[in-house]
């Protein structure tokens, strides 16, 4: 059996299964996705003075102001599927690992960035998972073949963008979507050339079954990719902008 509870605590999975004592198989199973509502419900006291206290000793880090948006940055996604925050985001991968492109996965980012002060800890809740940074060589016939399988799992997941402007026919089948590739001077991705590529290190071990990524040589490892977006910030001179949602077309 294979079961999923959604996320972000919605639900817990209930699963029951009756074991043979004697053949030690299952005889009987069942399982139910069972939703949780926290409205009214009061916490647990000995485990809410416990998360006080590690709240009070890391308010003053959660506080640290890093900078401030000019204007919202939010998940917010085009008819293409680009993102303000991905691009953003990708940019900063692409400036501070000094590649030609680079690329987002939609799914690493979980919040929205407020007009406004930007604090470590708004930073932190945007990008929480941990992952570092990586450089890799790719050819332009392996960077198409990442973007292609944007299509081939259970959903589409279009990657967010840097240094790479592309084309895709959403009605062409699977592996034949992608229908054009630029670099950000407008110039066509060759698929023999190599280029410079940085991204997590989530993707370049298939990550969102991005399997084409680990093709990828001359590896170096990068920083941290929240603190790489909070260095992006302090060397853009502490303030940033929503980017144009220009890179990734449909037709």
């Amino acid at each position: 059996m294979i079961i999923q509870s959604y996320s972000y605590g919605t639900a817990f999975s209930d699963v029951d299964l009756l074991i043979d004592r004697e053949t030690k198989e299952i005889v009987k199973k069942q399982a139910a996705i069972i939703s949780t509502y926290h409205d009214g419900t009061l916490p647990d006291k000995k485990i809410k003075k416990m998360v006080d206290s590690y709240s009070a000793d890391k308010q003053m880090m959660l506080d640290q102001k890093i900078g401030q948006a000019v204007a919202p940055i939010t998940k917010d996604k085009t008819a293409s599927g680009e993102r303000p925050i991905g691009n953003l985001i990708a940019d900063s991968h692409r400036e501070n690992m000094n590649t030609d492109i680079a690329f987002m996965n939609p799914g690493g980012i979980r919040a929205n960035l407020d007009e406004g002060e930007l604090t470590w800890g708004e930073l932190y809740t945007m990008l929480p998972f941990g992952t570092n940074l990586v450089k890799l060589t790719l050819t332009g016939a392996e960077i198409k073949e990442a973007l292609e399988q944007q299509w081939t799992g259970n959903f589409q997941t279009i990657m967010q963008t840097s240094g790479l402007h592309y084309t895709y026919d959403k009605d062409a089948p699977r592996g034949q979507k992608v229908v054009a590739m630029t670099d950000r001077d407008g110039n066509a991705i060759q698929p023999d050339q190599a280029y410079t590529v940085a991204l997590t290190n989530y993707l370049t071990t298939g990550g969102d079954g991005f399997t084409a990524f680990k093709k990828g040589h001359d590896s170096v490892e990068g920083p941290p990719t929240l603190d790489s977006f909070i260095t992006y910030i302090i060397e853009s001179g502490g303030s940033v902008a929503p980017p144009e949602t220009n890179r990734i077309k449909v037709q």
